[in-house]
């Protein structure tokens, strides 16, 4: 995937870093210029000096060829509008860091359902690990955010042969990739399930069992 990166944060540093590592062409947006050009030589990512909530600017960093727009400056305000015009120019997936609580509702209104809130984080993780859920102690489910999970589920019935878009979990879960053999991709509105897929969703914390018994209710119901 072509990803880009909003915002030389030590947060954008280690988001590029970690897709790097994964194979994915990284592009960092920053308007100090310094600062990317000392990430330039230390990752191997490309970079472009500029205001990241600018249209021509982020039209610049996605050439022909985007996936991912991820918004990780300093200020929500800045993220939220960056995500927005990100939207409006083509990406078909942008993630702005949301810390500020209520600003949480606005992005829910606009909705911006991949935000991310790393304070809710690192306060679940926090949570979790005291109360045995942590990774190791009973749970399974990677953490996101302090109110989001990764749930993913294989498919090997009815699922087959639908399309993304016939999923409708309202506000609850987004499908955000697909497996299939070896390859990983974010999948468009009106991709089709095949059998044997690995599909991946981002899921209220609150939801995760009701989306793997839908899920599970749902790829069972060619076998009744």
């Amino acid at each position: 995937m072509r990803i880009v990166i909003v915002g030389a944060s030590a947060l954008g540093e280690a988001a590029a870093r970690k897709l790097i590592d994964g194979g994915h062409d990284v592009v960092m947006v920053d308007p100090d210029r310094a600062r990317l050009e000392a990430m330039a030589e230390s990752h191997d990512l490309g970079v472009i000096h500029g205001d990241g909530t600018l249209p021509s600017v982020l039209r610049e960093a996605g050439g022909e060829d985007f996936d991912a727009l991820l918004a990780l400056t300093g200020s929500d305000e800045v993220n939220i509008l960056c995500a927005m015009v990100g939207r409006s120019v083509g990406y078909e997936r942008v993630v702005p860091k949301i810390v500020q609580p209520e600003l949480r509702p606005i992005c829910d209104e606009l909705e911006l359902a991949d935000m991310i809130t790393p304070h809710e984080t690192v306060a679940a993780d926090l949570q979790d690990r005291l109360e045995g859920r942590h990774a190791g102690g009973g749970s399974d489910e990677p953490h996101l955010s302090g109110e989001l999970r990764l749930v993913s589920h294989i498919v090997s019935g009815a699922l087959a042969g639908r399309r993304a878009d016939e999923l409708d979990f309202a506000r609850s879960a987004r499908l955000v990739a697909v497996e299939r053999g070896e390859e990983t991709v974010i999948p468009r509105d009106d991709a089709t399930f095949e059998d044997a897929d690995t599909l991946v969703f981002v899921v209220r914390r609150e939801e995760v069992e009701a989306v793997n018994d839908r899920l599970k209710r749902e790829d069972r119901e060619s076998e009744e």
